[in-house]
């Protein structure tokens, strides 16, 4: 199992660490293959790195042509531009791939959508050159940095209480509409365009989402008849959200997704109230992705649980 080492070890040790892989197949574990040393990290990789604690497989994500480097991503590829370059500091190195060039001029994790959809807003500190009061180019709708930041601080409370809440599997479904209730007040500043809204694809929000969508599931095991197949629905749309940002999240540079998009998938497609056609192409895609990473049809065993 993985222990955080202590700072002041000797070098040795240091590099020792520094060079062990997580687990991909066995979460919470690392282990340490010399062999997989030898490839480069890129934050979009095209290939992937299959490992358990005994066994590390290589697979390449798309074509890759001769001459073309092979790399893997030592870090995971959905986080923000300031989060991989904080993993990759013990490694020693600054990543330079095109992603990261591209995210250091224009970084889509900060951005806000404004409501006509034609226009970004910047999330941010004055320290970090973030206008206070910004102005849409297209419709001219005012977009508050600070009472983006102050929402953004609502929802990251309100996400760490529903974490905390301990749930009753006893619970009647009007327990699962207050809660409800009290989240769908803060619906608008997590969506698309709403006013004074998160960045998207910031993790509160995605969070947030991920709440709405597990209350909907909760009622909807709760419920009989429209009302039940009317929940179900609602946990596939804020669901759906949360897949589309994820998406989005490991940028159109590489096929590598990581476990909490693979995990979504699953979700949208073993979990009733959508069309067969949609649960087909779900399937579909969850079973492109996995075999391409795991070699496999399916997730491994402790990613599906």
């Amino acid at each position: 199992p993985y222990h955080k080492m202590a700072t002041g070890l000797p070098p040795l040790v240091r590099i020792l660490e520094g060079h062990t892989w997580e687990c991909t197949r066995e979460p919470g574990h690392v282990a340490y293959f010399v062999a997989a040393g030898y490839f480069n990290h890129s934050c979009c990789p095209n290939a992937f790195a299959d490992a358990s604690r005994s066994e590390c497989t290589v697979r390449a994500l798309s074509d890759i042509c001769e001459g073309d480097e092979v790399c893997i991503s030592y870090v995971p590829v959905s986080d923000n531009l300031k989060k991989r370059r904080q993993k990759l500091k013990p490694y020693g190195f600054l990543c330079a791939c095109k992603r990261c060039e591209e995210e250091a001029k224009d970084d889509p994790f900060v951005k806000v959508p404004c409501k006509c959809g034609e226009w970004n807003f910047t999330f941010g500190t004055f320290s970090e050159g973030v206008l206070m009061d910004q102005k849409c180019q297209r419709c001219g709708y005012r977009f508050e940095r600070d009472q983006s930041r102050r929402n953004l601080m609502v929802v990251s409370e309100v996400n760490s209480k529903q974490a905390e809440a301990v749930v009753d599997p006893n619970e009647r479904h009007e327990v699962v509409w207050e809660q409800l209730k009290k989240l769908t007040l803060l619906e608008k500043v997590v969506a698309k365009g709403g006013p004074s809204a998160v960045p998207s694809l910031h993790p509160e929000a995605i969070v947030m989402l991920e709440n709405f969508a597990g209350l909907h599931l909760r009622l909807a095991l709760r419920l009989k008849g429209g009302q039940k197949a009317s929940a179900f629905q609602a946990f596939h749309r804020y669901k759906k959200q949360c897949l589309e940002r994820l998406e989005e999240k490991h940028g159109n540079l590489t096929n590598h997704r990581d476990a909490s998009y693979l995990r979504t998938l699953q979700a949208l497609a073993t979990t009733e109230g959508c069309s067969e056609e949609e649960s087909a192409e779900y399937r579909r895609h969850l079973e492109e992705l996995c075999q391409t990473s795991f070699g496999q049809p399916g997730l491994p065993a402790a990613l599906a649980a």
